[in-house]
């Protein structure tokens, strides 16, 4: 069951751009595009490049969005999607700039590792009221 998503999360450092599903029971972190493709569209077009990079991103995540697609088919749709399970989070700490146009901070740490993304406030506002119902008593928000 979906709980919410992340639409466009970049993960850090120099990682590929991603959208985050937010079960019942795990995140499930699917690759959108690579970074070798938004690189070479801000090569190509500068910040022209990157924005609509950035919206072809989005506009494929809404239209996958739209269809009926299971947690398990997201993660079995690419081989470098992965899913964290919650029981593995030790602590999940957000850093929300106060600017609309800003860029968040998602970090993510369990057991076997830490993942940091970096999403535009503009396109996940819902974020800081969804992460509280998920990560009660391992969320902190600057």
């Amino acid at each position: 069951m979906m709980l919410g998503r992340i639409i466009i999360a970049y993960e850090r450092p120099w990682g590929s751009t991603n959208t985050l599903h937010f079960t019942n029971n795990r995140i499930i972190v699917e690759r959108v595009a690579s970074a070798a493709k938004v690189g070479g569209a801000i090569i190509a077009g500068g910040a022209v490049g990157f924005k609509i990079a950035e919206r072809r991103s989005k506009k494929k995540t809404e239209e996958m969005i739209q269809e009926t697609v299971t947690p398990d088919q997201i993660l079995n749709s690419h081989e470098k999607n992965y899913a964290i399970n919650y029981e593995d989070i030790q602590k999940v700490t957000l850093k929300r700039k106060t600017v609309y146009y800003g860029t968040s901070f998602l970090t993510i740490e369990s057991k076997n590792k830490k993942s940091v993304f970096t999403f535009p406030r503009k396109h996940n506002d819902h974020v800081p009221t969804l992460l509280p119902k998920i990560f009660s008593d391992k969320l902190e928000i600057k």
